[in-house]
């Protein structure tokens, strides 16, 4: 009973702070893996829009 007083006296700014702290470190794993994941989708895009390049190709002479 005692907890649940000292809960409700809580400001909002304590209570948002409490779930920051509580729940940080599923944030920071999300926001990795989605950060991830994102950034492989950005460079596989980019390597299919770079346009291919043609071996060089050294061609003997015919006189030699």
């Amino acid at each position: 009973m005692l907890a649940q007083n000292q809960n409700e006296r809580k400001s909002i700014s304590q209570k948002i702070l409490d779930w920051w702290n509580a729940h940080f470190y599923e944030i920071a794993m999300f926001s990795i893996i989605f950060l991830t994941i994102l950034a492989l989708f950005g460079l596989f895009r980019l390597w299919q829009v770079t346009p291919k390049k043609e071996p060089i190709r050294i061609e003997a002479s015919k006189n030699q």
